[in-house]
């Protein structure tokens, strides 16, 4: 369960989007159960658990071998996100214009 604050519903948007396209690969992902944006702004994700051993508690012990594998599969999994997204090379310069605007010095 995850539970979002109304700061946050933009993230928790995109994080909706991406677990809803995430294609069909060997790195497991969680599945969404529930999700919903209250009234307030408040917002909840129910994900199924995922079964192994979370990266951050395996990562010091994994070799280097290991861990370029990890992150390649990682890479390619993000990769397949990002063509999915409405992020494309055709809006990109939109995107950073209105990056900049909301940036705050």
């Amino acid at each position: 369960v995850k539970i979002i604050q109304p700061p946050f519903v933009d993230e928790f948007k995109a994080e909706l989007w991406a677990l809803g396209n995430l294609p069909e690969t060997r790195v497991r992902t969680p599945k969404v159960l529930a999700s919903a944006i209250h009234e307030s702004g408040w917002s909840y994700l129910i994900m199924s658990k995922v079964p192994g051993t979370q990266l951050d508690h395996a990562w010091p012990g994994m070799t280097q071998e290991n861990r370029i594998s990890i992150m390649r599969e990682i890479g390619e999994l993000m990769a397949d996100v990002h063509k999915k997204s409405e992020l494309s090379e055709s809006n990109w310069q939109s995107f950073i214009q209105a990056q900049k605007k909301n940036c705050v010095e």
